[in-house]
């Protein structure tokens, strides 16, 4: 009986785990419809929410004090829109909506343009101006994407735009031009450019977009799929050729580069820069389908994007994929691969080491025992330095993913990712695991969620300034949430008795 009652403080009162280093500030019953947020602003002794309805067309603002109690909540839109999102840019907080006409008689989109709302510091409300990221134009096709990235010292915004064919299946990011615009901390456009990708004008789109960066020195990359002839992922045959279009504010400053890695199912590919400029390129690929992987590829440019440094190619160990495929070490044979594995983080360490983190998650509504993970740590030239694994065995739907993604970061050398290990019953919880600089692997349970209502949400983790993660949690169906903290290096330092 006592057990449970203290389970059931955690539910219900701010708790804090001493050397455990976790804290949890009181629980929040969800008022009206919001569900999703994002924190904007913190500070030693003040943390500013976000918060979205499901609809995001309302926002409010939340303001906890250090030890995570409500200060108070305010109503941040003025009015109903389509919010896009928030971005904390130079100590100011921006909401970003769109805003467009439904011309059905022509069955088109028109004015449709992008626009932020900088939130007032004192009021929480928006300010009355609105500033015009993208100008009002009329679209031609029914689908349309955009999205905005920062250079590595946040000096500067790219922001893109590109309609898309959208009508076929399992190709998201099917165009053949895209509007780019970069900005400074101020939002004040520097250059900007609508570029055609196709290689020989024809009216039929080839290019599937996949991830944009820009540099610090204002470079902008763009990582796509061009494809031949069939625009399919589908087939038995390879259909697509990788590429990444490099371009800057001046007119002669365009180029493009390919792996010419022989011929493969190359899939699950991301781009970084580093601060000088450098280009990193990773990706994984098979010799049987493009939802398979049977290994990882690395490409290392230069900054003047004029030589490639390093190049490998490499397929996986047979200790990898037996792991991840459950089966015996002997079972494994050369061409063995995994499949529906997906890249969810390429980033570069302090130290200049860069990791790679995949995911399973299999296509279909409901997933049975997914989302297990793998890391790759590679050297700056490209060298695989180790490999870790981490089983989680999760069966639930797609709609539970805000609790099944993981969350990773740096601190101190080490690397730290929080994941859930199931979300019912005795056995499920959240945990932590700990990687140092060899590839070690410690993996230890921060909360149990047999007799807990709120999960933690990874994904959603804010790492702060003092070296602590922002956390929060959620009730499976949003009714209640609750925010914490966490010091990773106390937590697993402090002994197992204390970490239950």
């Amino acid at each position: 009986m006592h057990k449970i009652i203290l389970l059931l403080l955690i539910s219900f009162s701010p708790l804090f785990l001493g050397a455990q280093g976790l804290f949890l500030g009181e629980r929040q019953e969800r008022l009206g419809n919001y569900k999703t947020y994002t924190l904007l602003e913190s500070e030693e002794n003040r943390f500013q929410v976000l918060r979205f309805n499901k609809q995001f067309d309302k926002a409010e603002t939340e303001i906890y004090d250090g030890q995570l109690k409500l200060k108070g909540r305010y109503i941040s839109s003025d009015r109903k829109r389509k919010y896009g999102g928030a971005m904390h840019i130079q100590d100011k907080n921006y909401l970003l909506y769109s805003y467009y006409k439904d011309n059905k008689s022509l069955q088109r989109y028109e004015d449709v343009s992008l626009y932020a709302k900088e939130i007032l510091p004192d009021s929480f409300q928006l300010a009355s101006d609105s500033i015009a990221l993208i100008p009002p134009f009329d679209m031609k096709e029914r689908l349309y994407r955009g999205n905005f990235v920062f250079s590595p010292d946040g000096s500067k915004l790219l922001l893109y735009d590109y309609e898309e064919e959208g009508d076929i299946e399992d190709i998201r990011g099917l165009t053949n031009s895209i509007r780019l615009r970069v900005l400074d901390t101020s939002l004040k456009l520097l250059w900007e450019r609508k570029l055609d990708l196709s290689l020989h004008q024809s009216g039929k789109r080839v290019v599937a977009i996949q991830k944009l960066k820009i540099s610090n020195q204002g470079i902008i990359a763009i990582l796509c799929d061009r494809f031949r002839e069939k625009r399919s992922y589908q087939l038995k045959k390879v259909t697509a050729d990788p590429l990444v279009y490099f371009l800057g504010p001046n007119a002669g400053e365009f180029t493009h580069f390919s792996p010419k890695l022989g011929e493969f199912f190359y899939n699950e590919m991301d781009i970084l820069f580093d601060e000088e400029g450098n280009i990193y390129w990773t990706g994984l690929y098979s010799q049987k389908k493009y939802y398979k992987q049977g290994g990882y590829f690395f490409i290392k440019i230069n900054a003047a994007r004029n030589q490639v440094l390093s190049k490998y190619k490499q397929s996986f160990s047979d200790s990898l994929k037996a792991q991840l495929l459950h089966r015996k070490l002997g079972r494994i044979k050369e061409k063995t691969e995994l499949r529906n594995y997906k890249t969810i983080s390429f980033r570069q360490l302090a130290d200049g080491r860069l990791i790679l983190l995949a995911e399973e998650r299999p296509y279909g509504i409901h997933n049975f025992k997914s989302y297990n993970t793998f890391l790759l740590c590679f050297s700056e030239a490209g060298e695989l330095l180790w490999e870790q694994t981490i089983l989680k065995h999760n069966s639930f739907p797609k709609s539970k993913a805000t609790f099944l993604r993981p969350y990773l970061w740096e601190k101190a050398g080490k690397l730290y990712l929080l994941f859930n290990r199931g979300l019912y019953g005795r056995e499920s919880g959240a945990y932590l695991a700990q990687i140092d600089t060899q590839g070690e692997l410690k993996e230890k349970q921060l909360l149990s969620y047999e007799f807990k209502d709120e999960l933690l949400c990874p994904e959603l983790s804010y790492p702060l300034e003092d070296g602590r993660l922002f956390l929060g949690l959620q009730s499976l169906y949003f009714r209640y949430y609750q925010f914490g903290f966490l010091e990773p290096q106390t937590f697993m330092e402090a002994s197992e008795s204390t970490s239950k």
